[in-house]
């Protein structure tokens, strides 16, 4: 079973901040990617924009094959696709954004059982709370939706703020939020640059999504 669902958005920036090996499942110390997960068509998707975006893309590129070699290349089932139409069709009608592949990471989610999805997209994180209501099956996910800031706090952990600053460094503009998080443009970041930015930008989501957002500031429940 898959523990960790990663997004089409999260694959991108962790790929080319060369983040992706440190960050799996919540119950895992190290070395777990297997029990990782993604929706297939993701990988090409993913391999598309890197091509554009990453300061290498060969090497950004040949890290997502890599990784995608390892974790389990997930296909939505009829019942997955029709619960995750569902689930669009309310966001619609309630005008807050939830895409096709958030949709689906979700009803996945829910119908395998698997404890976190790990979305780029704070809008989807607090759309899932917006829509409990219309969409009581949402329910099922409450404290197991996680953004890209914690799982940025969790690559800090192993591999320590100042090492991950360097990893972020060298794919300037590649998240707004992360660059300014990492002061990136600051030649002598100040020494409490870690955590205080990212902390911020959870703790602000938490507050919009009280219910969905996981409850630590990290990848583990």
């Amino acid at each position: 079973m898959c523990e960790l669902l990663l997004d089409t958005d999260v694959l991108i920036k962790l790929a080319a901040y060369n983040l992706l090996p440190v960050i799996d499942h919540p119950g895992c110390a190290s070395g777990c990617m297997e029990r990782n997960g993604l929706i297939a068509a993701s990988r090409y998707v993913a391999l598309n924009q890197l091509g554009k975006k990453a300061s290498d893309p060969a090497g950004a590129t040949a890290r997502l094959n890599d990784y995608c070699s390892a974790v389990a290349l997930l296909e939505p089932t009829s019942v997955e696709l029709q619960l995750a139409a569902g689930f669009e069709d309310a966001a619609a009608r309630a005008g807050v954004d939830l895409d096709i592949g958030e949709s689906q990471l979700c009803a996945i989610a829910l119908s395998r059982g698997c404890p976190v999805v790990l979305t780029g997209d704070k809008r989807a994180i607090k759309a899932a709370e917006a829509l409990l209501a219309a969409q009581p099956a949402l329910a099922g996910l409450s404290m197991r939706l996680a953004c890209l800031e914690q799982a940025m706090i969790r690559a800090t952990e192993r591999l320590g703020p100042l090492a991950v600053r360097d990893l972020v460094l060298t794919e300037r503009r590649m998240d707004i939020a992360v660059d300014i998080c990492f002061q990136v443009t600051n030649p002598a970041p100040s020494a409490d640059f870690w955590p205080t930015g990212l902390l911020s930008y959870i703790h602000d989501l938490r507050a919009s999504a009280p219910t969905m957002l996981i409850p630590s500031d990290t990848l583990s429940l």
